[in-house]
């Protein structure tokens, strides 16, 4: 099973949900080092498949309650 590779809008628009549609809470999350991206910025990560997929799972273990 494949799962579609997401574009980096619908991982804003996914992080603008999570924050209640706080765009600029959720553009500080795309500008800020994340220990679970290896200290990493999600913005840096955007610009390959591979980056989108790990930015698309913290966002989705964040849904999850998994990090505040």
């Amino acid at each position: 099973m494949t799962t579609k590779d997401p574009l980096p809008c619908d991982l804003r628009q996914k992080a603008c949900d999570i924050y209640s549609g706080d765009h600029l809470l959720a553009e500080s999350l795309f500008n800020s080092n994340i220990p679970a991206l290896g200290n990493k910025k999600p913005n840096e990560l955007l610009g390959s498949p591979e980056g989108r997929k790990l930015v698309n799972e913290l966002l989705t273990k964040m849904e999850c309650g998994e990090f505040t």
